[in-house]
């Protein structure tokens, strides 16, 4: 069963398991372009120019714009692997509150695990009232980082 209310054994869980899934695929030598990513932005609303001022006047020029800011502070120095890049609740599965696994892997790419993290803060950690759970996102942060540490290769086994 999927979480339709995330709690923070949920956040955690999730934490772990994508860590496991960038440190299990670190040496994956296969690269497929993030077709959602920064990159990608552009070329997805090309489609819409023309049609875009039919939905309100002047909304083709403000989101034109809205990707330069974005476009030209995007770190290029971040750490990329394989992500999952869609790990939404509906694509994750409990078992007795124990992650039983993950599904949907079609947006998997070659991308910043951060953006991976990011994908997950905002589809795991708010509340009901659609405000930010900062013990959620606590959680998913510190397990993912937890459990990099203890995964990776170039560290002694884990005492955790």
């Amino acid at each position: 069963m999927w979480a339709r209310q995330p709690h923070i054994g949920h956040c955690r869980a999730v934490g772990e398991t994508l860590a496991a899934l960038h440190v299990a695929t670190a040496d994956y030598e296969g690269a497929r372009e993030n077709a959602l990513g920064i990159s990608a932005w552009r070329e997805l609303i090309a489609g819409w120019y023309g049609r875009l001022d039919e939905i309100e006047s002047g909304i083709q020029s403000e989101i034109t714009g809205d990707l330069d800011r974005p476009e030209a502070r995007w770190p290029c120095d971040l750490e990329s692997g394989i992500i999952h890049a869609d790990l939404f609740p509906d694509n994750v599965f409990f078992m007795d509150e124990k992650l039983a696994g993950i599904i949907d892997f079609y947006f998997a790419c070659l991308d910043s695990s951060v953006h991976d993290i990011a994908v997950c803060m905002n589809a795991w950690c708010f509340k009901c009232d659609d405000s930010f759970n900062k013990v959620k996102a606590c959680a998913l942060a510190q397990a993912y980082e937890t459990s990099v540490h203890c995964l990776a290769k170039s560290v002694k086994p884990c005492p955790c």
